[in-house]
């Protein structure tokens, strides 16, 4: 709140974005735990989605996969160990 403080401005227009914050993020997640249980590959799979509620945006960074990242690459036995 300090942030918004000092650039002495009125963005009261801009602050109701938000109260709704909560809500958009809320249904998100319950939209991805939907996806999950239904066996349905994950909306946000392999990228970030930032929400900017200030600016009332969002963008898209994709994840860059590493070849030497074992979270990234699962290996044949890591596989067969989790089944």
């Amino acid at each position: 709140m300090r942030f918004l403080d000092r650039r002495k401005r009125d963005d009261s227009g801009r602050r109701e974005n938000l109260v709704f914050g909560a809500g958009i993020v809320g249904n998100l997640l319950a939209l991805e735990a939907f996806r999950a249980l239904l066996g349905l590959p994950a909306a946000a799979s392999g990228r970030v989605i930032v929400f900017d509620f200030m600016e009332s945006t969002s963008k898209k960074h994709v994840v860059l996969r590493k070849l030497w990242c074992s979270a990234c690459f699962a290996t044949k036995a890591k596989v067969e160990a989790t089944t």
